[in-house]
Order: C-alpha cells, then sequence, then structure tokens
C-alpha cells in the first residue's frame, strides 16, 4: 500500500491510534475490574465474618434476656414471700420481754 498523499497517512495515524486507544482502555477497564473484584473478595469474607459474629452475639442477647425474665420473676416470688413473712412477723410480749414472742 502506498501513501502519496499526507491526507492519507494522516487517516492512516489517526486510525493506528484509535485502535491502540481503544485497546489501552480495554487494557485498563480489565486491570479495574480485576483490581475491584479481589478488593469485594476480601470485604464480602469480612462481611461473612462480622455477620457470624453479629449472629452468635443476637443468640448471646436472647439468652441473656431470657435468664433476665427468669431472674425477674424469681426475685418477684422472694419478694413475696418477704412481705408474706413479714407480715406475719411474731409480736412480742407488752411487758417487754422479747423471749417470748406472742401472736396477737
Amino acid at each position: 500500500m502506498k501513501l502519496n498523499t499526507p491526507s492519507e497517512r494522516f487517516f492512516v495515524f489517526m486510525a493506528t491510534v484509535m485502535l491502540f486507544g481503544v485497546g489501552y482502555q480495554h487494557y485498563f477497564n480489565y486491570q479495574t475490574d480485576k483490581r475491584i473484584n479481589n478488593e469485594m473478595e476480601k470485604q464480602n469474607i469480612l462481611v461473612g465474618r462480622y455477620c457470624a459474629r453479629n449472629h452468635q452475639l443476637g443468640k448471646e442477647n436472647t439468652g441473656l434476656k431470657i435468664e433476665m425474665v427468669k431472674l425477674k420473676s424469681e426475685i418477684e416470688e422472694l419478694e413475696k414471700i418477704k412481705r408474706m413473712w413479714l407480715g406475719k412477723r411474731p409480736k412480742y410480749a407488752p411487758n417487754g420481754d422479747r423471749s417470748f414472742p406472742t401472736n396477737k
């Protein structure tokens, strides 16, 4: 192929530049995608760990809430027993002798 005129040379030069530009853009996009995918894989592993830990802590929290409800009910029962015993406390003799309680 013979390039006689400057315009033909210019068009061949522009075609070559455009071809290399498109090729470089594809290469650049491929490298960027590869980098992004690697970082996403790393982050997915970390997120998986965080989700597993969050799930574990949620189970522990639920268990602790159940224990807290049980302890509250036990404390309420003890308070009832305490009020019952304090309400039926033996009364002592009016002469001040505390060794012989009397129930009035």
